[in-house]
């Protein structure tokens, strides 16, 4: 709320500047969606929250977020600047020098990467234990093969394991294995796995 600001001398004598200051609150952040991603930056994200003013600014770890956008007073957008690998504070400053701070609200982290599937076929009906290794897998990725979810029985930083899902078709076909993580950055092996008749498992 903007008000006026009146300076009155001892002889009552006084001036005033209508409007000169504003009363705002002070903004937080309650949710940041997706809450990471490449350190190379140009991710975009949702900053939810309140008392956010139009003009207001977005800064990770220390960097100025671009393409700002005002949605409302719980809701701002900008795109991720470039910045250093791990959890960074989330800032959101509003024009009248109101800050509110989420810490670690964004993690950098890398893609992703799919090294090695093993085994590489299995039956149509599914329920094939298969093993994916690689680096940079974050707790609670997700993984599908041909689209369809799988079931997680293990995961690490470098390998996770999966019951492949049955294939809706049941025609032998090779399909796409997908890892995402939970900040959205996935990785994909094209033709990654063999759905194929039986007699054929000792092909591969």
């Amino acid at each position: 709320t903007w008000v006026d600001v009146v300076v009155t001398n001892p002889d009552n004598q006084n001036r005033k500047l209508p409007k000169s200051f504003v009363y705002s609150a002070k903004p937080k952040i309650d949710k940041i969606t997706p809450t990471g991603g490449n350190p190379a930056g140009g991710k975009e994200i949702t900053i939810m929250g309140y008392s956010f003013v139009e003009g207001a600014k977005v800064i990770i770890g220390g960097n100025p977020a671009a393409n700002v956008r005002f949605g409302s007073s719980g809701e701002i957008q900008a795109t991720t600047p470039p910045g250093k690998i791990g959890p960074q504070d989330v800032v959101i400053e509003n024009p009248y020098g109101q800050s509110g701070t989420l810490p670690g609200g964004f993690t950098y982290s890398e893609a992703p990467h799919i090294e090695n599937i093993s085994p590489i076929s299995g039956t149509p009906e599914g329920e094939t234990k298969v093993t994916i290794s690689g680096q940079w897998f974050m707790d609670k990725a997700t993984v599908t093969f041909g689209g369809n979810p799988t079931e997680i029985l293990s995961l690490s930083a470098n390998a996770v394991e999966v019951l492949t899902p049955p294939l809706i078709t049941r025609k032998p076909q090779a399909v796409d294995v997908v890892l995402t993580n939970p900040d959205e950055q996935s990785h994909t092996k094209f033709k990654g796995f063999i759905y194929t008749e039986a007699h054929q498992q000792n092909l591969y």
